[in-house]
């Protein structure tokens, strides 16, 4: 896999701060999974108030 510079930064300190590159895109996608569960559970929670402020704000009332 390239390492995305495109020549630009040859050179300079590595990204290898604390892991390989491998290890921080494992990092990265790990936690975009869970970043989606968390707005998946939060959007579940919260279903009647959207539901609400929907109708609300396009004037559906009871």
């Amino acid at each position: 896999m390239p390492g995305g510079h495109r020549g630009f930064g040859i050179g300079q300190i590595s990204g290898d701060y604390l892991w390989s590159r491998y290890t921080w895109i494992e990092i990265h996608d790990w936690t975009a999974i869970a970043l989606v569960v968390v707005v998946i559970i939060h959007i579940i929670l919260h279903w009647k108030w959207i539901v609400y402020m929907t109708k609300r704000m396009i004037g559906i009332q009871k």
